[in-house]
């Protein structure tokens, strides 16, 4: 093709970059090409560089006062790493030489580092460390513990605390020996600890192993719990406007039309609408109660607390209008009125209902034939229930 002189330059540009593309994409279709690829066999891929221990303590005091440090170094097929792992240190207090790890003075807390490479990967782990200057009060109890008639489970909207314990012989705290804690899959729950409590964040349905460990004064401590993050024993359906199928009108909608929840929990329905009402229509009803408890105050529906199964038509109502001038000149019984209606209406586009009993509760509402389900779990006896694609239950 011949391009004039009056042909744009940019032009002649984006010609010549689509052919370039063309080509390029063109030549990706041929599959016996193999191209560039990250792939390494599992012999040559360097998979793991792990210390040990991960929290250290250390004396100054012999024979409390140096570390062998040992490292997992595999490949991807489970053979040994080549090469010579480096070390290094971030403060004076302690130090390490052919791989041996000394304190040389009191530090509250050091951090140790140890680096490999092989080939274009370089992995690396890391150790805290803490040094005291006296004798070591050993460890005698160590661990995560629960308290009597406490299971290892919390739904996932539910953060749970235990006690950790670190005590001596004689049962006194020892709260300044640093400690490891991993869980095994951190978006299923996460822990963190403060003092002597480990707080558990639970993220999604699942399993986890949380564990704990450290090398206090040459000996090694660990201790693991199994934890179950069952599912939300609390869950909101959001009512919204949608177009109707095959039409431009619109009519109001289950935000989420099937979900699940463990046995005791509450579902709150809203309904954000001042004009129009939504009904919620069970198909057995029997089993659906009221609210009430912890996981489902009465305010959510303060018109009529005490009532379960169906919902009936409800929509927002508005807030009763008065000066705060007004407000102040009431008197008792007009005081009181006032308030009992304006809390109805802070409440009113809420309704909510509990499930005790484990089962399919399929619901539609009859004013917009619009439909959802609510699945109850019994988590403890019934694994067929167990979440899709969150891995191992039970």
């Amino acid at each position: 093709m011949t391009i004039s002189a009056s042909f744009p330059w940019w032009r002649s540009a984006a010609i010549r970059t689509l052919m370039a593309m063309w080509t390029l994409t063109s030549a990706g279709c041929h599959l016996s090409d193999a191209g560039l690829t990250a792939y390494r066999p599992p012999d040559q891929y360097f998979a793991v560089l792990a210390l040990e221990h991960h929290a250290i303590n250390l004396s100054t005091q012999a024979p409390y006062d140096t570390l062998t440090l040992h490292t997992i170094r595999t490949m991807g097929d489970g053979s040994v790493v080549p090469g010579e792992v480096t070390y290094s240190v971030n403060k004076p207090g302690i130090r390490v030489t052919n791989g041996v790890l000394t304190a040389v003075s009191p530090v509250d807390s050091a951090v140790v580092r140890v680096t490999l490479t092989y080939g274009t990967i370089t992995r690396t782990d890391s150790a805290v460390v803490s040094v005291i200057g006296t004798v070591p009060d050993h460890l005698h109890t160590f661990g995560l513990r629960l308290p009597a008639g406490d299971s290892a489970k919390s739904a996932v909207d539910v953060s749970k605390t235990i006690p950790f314990i670190r005590a001596s012989a004689s049962g006194g705290p020892l709260s300044n020996v640093l400690v490891s804690m991993v869980s095994s899959d951190t978006m299923i729950a996460a822990m963190t600890r403060s003092g002597n409590a480990v707080s558990i964040t639970p993220r999604r349905p699942g399993r986890v192993v949380l564990s704990t460990s450290t090398y206090a004064y040459g000996a090694a401590w660990r201790d693991s719990l199994v934890f179950t993050v069952g599912w939300p024993i609390s869950f909101a359906v959001p009512v919204v406007e949608r177009f109707t199928t095959g039409s431009v009108a619109t009519g109001l909608s289950f935000l989420h039309r099937d979900f699940t929840l463990g046995v005791g929990g509450c579902v709150v329905w809203h309904n954000p609408s001042a004009t129009t009402d939504i009904d919620v229509q069970f198909d057995d009803s029997s089993h659906v109660g009221p609210p009430g408890g912890r996981v489902c105050p009465t305010n959510v529906q303060m018109l009529s607390p005490e009532i379960g199964g169906n919902i009936a038509p409800f929509h927002l109502l508005p807030l009763p209008t008065a000066t705060e001038e007004e407000v102040a000149n009431f008197t008792e019984e007009e005081f009181e009125n006032y308030f009992n209606t304006y809390m109805r209406a802070v409440f009113s586009p809420f309704r909510g209902r509990t499930f005790p009993v484990a089962g399919v509760f399929p619901y539609r509402s009859a004013l917009h034939g619009v439909t959802g389900i609510v699945r109850v779990c019994d988590e403890r006896n019934d694994t067929t229930c167990a979440p899709v694609r969150v891995g191992g239950w039970y």
